[in-house]
């Protein structure tokens, strides 16, 4: 099979989980034998195109003083003008055409589509290929993809409703829409998004450990070693979790901090918070934080789409205590390979953190359960069902041309 992959970034320009996910489903999709090639943006002119891993990427240049990913350059106004040229689909359009019509895949896959916009939806139904479209953020609902702007938003500001309204209409357009966790699907449904969809999935995001270390039965005593593993930034909930720390009575713990983010912000944590107890580490591969830490606390405030590091944490063994937030709920289980905490009430969280102490044996035996838990995020399992998805749209599609009608139904297959 022959298919296109579409994303606002490739490898080796990652930012978040997005890229790292399209990059091992690209690859993992090679490895079955089918010819995969991706198309993404790229500070430059024209299109470079180079193989990676057996995958054909194509990098459609833009303008260097437009690329708004360079670390520590990415002022307002650079960010304002990325997302005009978004939505009027300008410098894409024409060179994803020519992509298009020399590829000539057997099913097209789009993914976060800043830079590239929902003309790639038109551009590919034009030539009635089928259409499958990933949802790995609230890009489609919000300008600023998150849905979050000092807490999360109860619905849609005026400005996200005027972003939206130019994507909403070309989202029926799309065959099939899958979620990485039903929260994202159902909150895109809930705006009347890809009402056109015959087919609506969750398919969780896989995971490809750094490494492979033998799962340890951990035996946890005070002080209980907790870890913060992401990006440094408020959405992210650590300073929520430095506060609840300080102003707690229970005194038995460490923090160590693995990641980075603006480095004033960093700075600020590090004065405001310091303490013996709390140890930034920087930017450090995942398996060293992990070697060191009795649970991994995931405290994001926003609504997180899924959750990416809770598998990762998964596959080392370590059981995670996080946020019920967004996707979150949906892959860690109660008691079992975690707990999970409201971050309107800190007590919650604190209690999770006594548990472990107050039950070394429970946290051990979540420890060995999450390390089998990780087992069902294989990427083979994340591909065996892709290809479902794949062979859905193709049949269906080739049905609706034939038959020249709309009508569609959804069906769930999550």
């Amino acid at each position: 099979m022959k298919i296109l992959m579409i994303n606002n970034l490739y490898h080796p320009h990652v930012l978040g989980g997005a890229e790292r996910v399209v990059q091992l489903l690209a690859e993992s999709m090679v490895e079955r034998g089918h010819r995969v090639t991706v198309a993404s943006a790229a500070p430059g002119h024209g299109t470079q195109t180079r193989q990676v891993n057996g995958v054909t990427a194509h990098y459609l240049g833009v303008p260097k003083l437009l690329w708004p990913y360079y670390p520590g350059y990415n002022p307002k106004h650079v960010k304002l003008i990325w997302k005009g040229l978004d939505s009027l689909t300008v410098g894409m359009v024409g060179r994803l055409d020519r992509l298009l019509n020399r590829e000539k895949p057997d099913v097209v896959h789009t993914h976060n589509l800043p830079g590239f916009s929902v003309a790639a939806w038109r551009a590919v139904k034009k030539r009635r290929l089928p259409l499958v479209h990933n949802l790995h953020d609230y890009s489609l609902l919000c300008g600023r993809s998150s849905m979050f702007k000092s807490e999360n938003c109860e619905g849609q500001c005026l400005g996200c409703r005027l972003y939206a309204v130019s994507k909403k209409g070309p989202s029926r357009l799309v065959d099939a829409v899958v979620g990485v966790s039903r929260f994202v699907l159902e909150r895109h449904l809930q705006y009347g998004f890809f009402s056109g969809a015959r087919h609506q999935d969750v398919i969780f995001n896989s995971c490809e450990p750094r490494s492979d270390p033998a799962t340890r039965a951990r035996k946890v005593a005070a002080p209980v070693r907790l870890g913060f593993l992401g990006r440094l930034q408020p959405t992210k909930g650590l300073e929520w979790l430095l506060e609840a720390l300080r102003r707690s009575s229970f005194e038995q713990w460490e923090l160590w901090v693995a990641g980075a983010g603006d480095a004033r912000y960093v700075d600020d944590l590090r004065r405001r918070y310091a303490s013996p107890r709390v140890n930034f580490l920087g930017f450090v591969p995942p398996e060293e934080l992990f070697r060191r830490i009795d649970a991994l606390v995931v405290p994001s405030l926003w609504e997180e789409p899924f959750g990416m590091i809770i598998i990762e944490s998964y596959a080392h063994g370590v059981p995670v205590i996080a946020s019920r937030r967004g996707g979150i709920p949906e892959i860690v289980e109660e008691g079992r390979t975690g707990f999970l905490f409201d971050p309107e009430s800190p007590s919650t969280f604190l209690a999770a953190i006594r548990k472990c102490v107050d039950e070394p044996e429970c946290a051990a035996q979540m420890g060995t359960r999450a390390s089998e838990k990780a087992k069902e995020f294989s990427r083979h399992r994340a591909v065996d069902r892709y290809l479902e998805v794949y062979e859905l749209v193709r049949s269906g599609v080739l049905v609706s041309f034939q038959n020249d009608t709309s009508t569609r139904s959804g069906c769930w297959k999550g």
